[in-house]
């Protein structure tokens, strides 16, 4: 197996088993029994476990926040001086996100996404990290299109609109795979097929929603403007 190849397989094969049992559970030895290399071949290429695991977030998430930064870029460009309609910086957040879900590019991924979701002692740095400038870029875009959201309101709006569709990207039913108890319930009816623009709608109804009477006052009882 060639040097490109081996890196490519370990990738492969550590994304894999840490979708099936966490991060922390996955040795570097099971690692390399599965993938039939030795550990040299990890220390040679990633120079840790760790180095392991920044490759796997690296190779799958750089494109993506690039292709996001960069739509959020060309919306904003389009816009001129005025703001960005909502609904264009929600399609550049998830957009990238779909199209890579529509491909079935990485399905172990997903499914190591919605693990580190669902559990807090797995999200390490290395994954959160990569979203800092991302979360940033995007709060910042709707902070201007929604210049009358506190800024506290804002992050969490923003955190729904990913946790909608983290639930979309991770666990996406589909009438082939749904169990006949959802299927009657239509449950399917939201999938990896379904149009951005049902997504788009239903997000930019709960950026734009005003603020609740609560939020606003606690906004104004910690000394941030409404």
């Amino acid at each position: 197996m060639e040097t490109t190849d081996t890196k490519s397989h370990l990738l492969d094969v550590a994304e894999h088993l840490f979708a099936e049992h966490g991060i922390d559970a996955t040795s570097l030895r099971a690692i390399t029994s599965q993938a039939d290399v030795n550990l040299a071949a990890v220390h040679y290429h990633f120079g840790s476990k760790e180095g392991l695991v920044q490759a796997i977030f690296a190779r799958r998430l750089d494109p993506l926040n690039a292709d996001r930064l960069r739509r959020l870029d060309a919306c904003e460009t389009a816009a001129g001086d005025i703001p960005p309609p909502v609904e264009k910086i929600i399609e550049a957040f998830i957009h990238p996100a779909l199209k890579r879900l529509r491909k079935n590019e990485s399905k172990h991924f997903m499914k190591l996404m919605g693990r580190i979701y669902s559990d807090p002692s797995e999200m390490h740095e290395v994954c959160h990290n990569r979203f800092l400038e991302v979360s940033r870029r995007f709060i910042t875009a709707f902070g201007r299109a929604l210049p009358h959201l506190p800024h506290e309101e804002l992050v969490s709006r923003f955190k729904f609109l990913v946790g909608a569709m983290v639930m979309v990207l991770v666990d996406p039913l589909s009438r082939e795979n749904a169990p006949p108890t959802l299927a009657e319930t239509h449950c399917d009816l939201i999938t990896k097929e379904t149009p951005l623009d049902h997504f788009v709608t239903f997000l930019s109804a709960g950026m734009r929603a005003p603020c609740s009477a609560t939020a606003s006052s606690q906004s104004q009882a910690e000394g941030v403007p409404s």
